[in-house]
């Protein structure tokens, strides 16, 4: 069963949080780029699922480790099982500009603003979170199947993570801090990667509980919570009109 447990991983690696340099590799082989991102990715997709099906994927388990790690288990219909340990962690930094130091007129991020405050926490899936993760993996079809979780909200709610949420509460939608697509989805080595927003804030406002979404905040994709972190108010971001937020949820996938 060797070769059955390689194509399973490839699957989760690949295609798990839509990791680009993964992905990018499966779109390539399959369908190549030429024909465009969209269809190679989903040409890519259901060739991989129809050989998951081939190789007899009976049952996918997500169980909570805590401290915002989690157990994979995928078991085939012959018995046999792969265990995947899978985290995710957010780390949120927040910068004020301190001026032009250069004297060229523009005040350039990151090297002429300082830094306000920097904090990381565990971040914990939603239920909608578990299931996508397990549509992905086992190919089943439903309407958020094809999507990647690239999309980062925040919100200044102080309610504890709640695994029913498909949305933040009070998620923010102005001062520069609505709902958004990351800047940056990078490979940062086997099994690792980031996904990275900043922000340029355009007003007044604090935050302190994050998310991370399959799409915009509009009338298809509003509801697409995969996972949230509450860092409380210690960690709470005073934000000003010019300040910049980063918003970084780091990303690990290995077998246990």
């Amino acid at each position: 069963m060797e070769k059955n447990w390689k194509v399973v991983w490839a699957v989760i690696v690949a295609f798990l949080l839509g990791a680009a340099g993964f992905a990018g590799y499966f779109i390539g082989a399959f369908q190549g780029y030429i024909v465009g991102y969209r269809a190679g990715y989903g040409q890519g997709l259901n060739d991989l699922i129809a050989k998951l099906r081939e190789e007899g994927i009976a049952d996918i388990q997500l169980i909570d480790l805590g401290n915002g790690s989690y157990s994979i288990r995928v078991v085939s219909w012959f018995g046999n099982e792969l265990n995947v340990l899978f985290e995710l962690h957010c780390i949120v930094t927040h910068w004020r500009p301190i001026g032009d130091l250069d004297g060229d007129g523009l005040i350039e991020f990151p090297e002429e603003y300082w830094l306000v405050s920097n904090s990381s926490h565990p971040m914990t899936l939603t239920n909608f979170g578990r299931d996508w993760i397990a549509d992905k993996i086992s190919g089943a079809s439903n309407t958020n199947f094809m999507r990647n979780a690239t999309w980062i909200g925040c919100s200044n709610d102080s309610s504890t993570v709640d695994v029913t949420w498909t949305i933040l509460p009070g998620e923010i939608t102005g001062a520069g801090l609505a709902r958004a697509e990351a800047d940056t989805v990078s490979d940062t080595g086997t099994g690792t990667w980031t996904i990275s927003k900043t922000f340029s804030v355009t007003g007044t406002a604090s935050t302190k509980l994050y998310g991370l979404y399959l799409g915009p905040n509009d009338a298809t994709y509003a509801n697409t919570l995969v996972a949230a972190e509450q860092q409380g108010v210690s960690n709470q971001k005073n934000l000003q009109d010019g300040d910049t937020l980063q918003v970084t949820v780091q990303c690990s996938i290995q077998a246990s």
